[in-house]
């Protein structure tokens, strides 16, 4: 009978660690992978969100991030288990508090139209009839009768 002697690379030792090295890597790359795909299904519910609510329509329900892979070795029964622990990211997101109306008395005079008429701007809360004076001209805050989005508008006062 001829002995031989199995090389060094083919040991059972260094096979499995090969297997575990190999399992820890892919964990790795699956993790990133996750995280990328769960940012950009959290940037397009933010988007898609932040308009429906904006249109008054029910918001979709939040992307849920997978949990991390997570690789262990038990080196004397060489045994290698995949588990999964952890989020890849903070599930805790949401969109951003929309913001309170502006106090009464707030002057925002949109861009100058046609004539002597100016759009209200969106944070206008001038009540109407106020005169306020705008790039050195006196404007009269006139009521909301549908134009510029029922906001209403400024007109020149002529003295």
């Amino acid at each position: 009978m001829i002995e031989t002697e199995i090389p060094h690379e083919f040991s059972a030792d260094v096979i499995f660690a090969k297997d575990y090295q190999s399992q820890v890597e892919n964990a790795l790359l699956r993790n990133g992978d996750n995280l990328k795909i769960f940012e950009m299904a959290k940037d397009d519910w933010l988007e898609n969100a932040t308009i429906l609510r904006a249109m008054g329509k029910p918001v979709w329900a939040k992307p849920i991030p997978p949990r991390l892979r997570v690789v262990t070795a038990d080196w004397e029964k060489r045994e290698i288990t995949l588990s999964y622990g952890d989020p890849v990211a903070d599930p805790n997101f949401d969109l951003p508090p929309l913001p309170g109306p502006n106090p009464p008395g707030v002057t925002d005079v949109g861009p100058h139209n046609w004539g002597d008429i100016w759009a209200a701007g969106e944070k206008d809360t001038m009540p109407a009839g106020s005169i306020v004076e705008h790039q050195g001209h006196k404007l009269e805050r006139m009521g909301s009768w549908g134009f510029f989005g029922g906001r209403g508008y400024y007109k020149e006062v002529v003295l």
